[in-house]
């Protein structure tokens, strides 16, 4: 008994020093050298690519025409990142990583071709929100996040910005995971919105899973919300149940709200918003209102309505036992029948019972 216990003490502490050394391990974007020919394919400890062989271009550095394979999948490993905006550091040397030095000659060649993975990184904005589309506009497809954290110190502004689809490039449509991550806010968690330029959906049929998630946000201000979802989903032609395109399942949330309608949803008018939005099993114990609305319009107080009842649906009934009053031994006493459903705590009681005596009885044992 003592040596199972031993080892299972030492797997508990070798998973503890495992989740420590990938902690450790996260490095700045600025140490991943190129190489003399441009490439990043020697930094494989955190970035790792997959190349489309059917696909070929040139580089920067080397302009021959269809000589390099074009960029199929990339996942970059343990980074810590400054600031992600427009003109940041980090995003322009993050465009350069992505893409491995590639070049693409016009905006259409190979546009929707590359899926991003960040996995155990941590995105660090300190004066703006992160938005994710912007990280690569045009070629990128979808992007996940794999345990990563998110840290957002300005008051006021959302930790993550996800356009689930780009006007200015015919409305295609971005998709996105986020999978056991961490979202610390001081201000706001994740901003769903359908378009870029524009608030509408167009034609587009993009994928937004947010499961297995930690939201940790003030619980002081309505605006302290881990996930506002906004704009126009009328193109999207959701018409029946299994068709939802965003699903937010399994999270640990405390916030002042869980979900926030914007008032941009004021402008659907079909019934695809009540089949957008899939909620299953999240944690709403440290949540003071589960769903609020932004504005005061009739469309966005049915919208928060229809959430609601998806959030926190009705409990069902327990199950009732009961006994019949009615004698069902036929010998002349006056005992009562038999329960007609068995009772699950008896049940357990008595399971619990017997392993206390037979535990007794070996712990006897050992001492003898």
């Amino acid at each position: 008994m003592k040596k199972v216990l031993a080892t299972i003490l030492a797997m508990v502490m070798a998973l503890g020093l495992t989740t420590m050394a990938w902690a450790a391990e996260r490095v700045a974007l600025s140490t991943l050298a190129a190489a003399e020919n441009g490439t990043y394919d020697d930094n494989s400890t955190h970035v790792a690519y997959t190349y489309d062989d059917t696909k070929k271009c040139a580089s920067s550095k080397d302009g021959t025409p269809n000589k390099w394979s074009w960029v199929k999948t990339v996942t970059i490993t343990g980074i810590n990142f400054g600031d992600l905006t427009d003109s940041s550091d980090d995003m322009q040397r993050l465009h350069k990583v992505i893409l491995n030095d590639r070049r693409a000659d016009t905006s259409d060649q190979f546009k929707d071709s590359i899926e991003v993975k960040f996995v155990n990184c941590t995105f660090n904005q300190t004066s703006a929100h992160l938005q994710v589309y912007k990280i690569m506009p045009c070629y990128v497809t979808k992007f996940t996040f794999e345990k990563c954290v998110f840290n957002q110190q300005a008051t006021g502004q959302y930790a993550v910005t996800l356009n689930v689809s780009e006007t200015a490039f015919d409305n295609r449509a971005i998709s996105y995971v986020f999978d056991g991550c961490t979202i610390n806010s001081t201000g706001r968690g994740i901003n769903i919105i359908p378009g870029t330029e524009t608030q509408a959906i167009g034609n587009a049929k993009p994928t937004v899973v947010i499961s297995g998630n930690t939201f940790d946000l003030p619980k002081t201000e309505a605006s302290n919300m881990a996930i506002q979802i906004a704009g126009n989903w009328d193109g999207a032609n959701l018409t029946t149940p299994g068709s939802e395109m965003i699903t937010i399942s399994n999270n640990d949330i405390t916030a002042n709200a869980a979900i926030r309608v914007h008032s941009s949803m004021s402008g659907n008018q079909t019934d695809s918003v009540k089949y957008l939005v899939k909620f299953a099993n999240n944690d709403l114990a440290n949540v003071v209102t589960p769903v609020v609305a932004d504005g005061n319009s009739d469309k966005v107080a049915q919208i928060t309505g229809t959430f609601s009842e998806l959030i926190v649906p009705t409990p069902e009934q327990p199950p009732r036992y009961y006994y019949n009053s009615t004698t069902t031994d036929t010998k002349a006493d006056e005992t009562k029948g038999s329960p007609k459903t068995f009772d699950a705590g008896v049940g357990i009681y008595a399971v619990t019972a017997v392993l206390s005596v037979t535990g007794m009885a070996w712990v006897g044992k050992k001492r003898h």
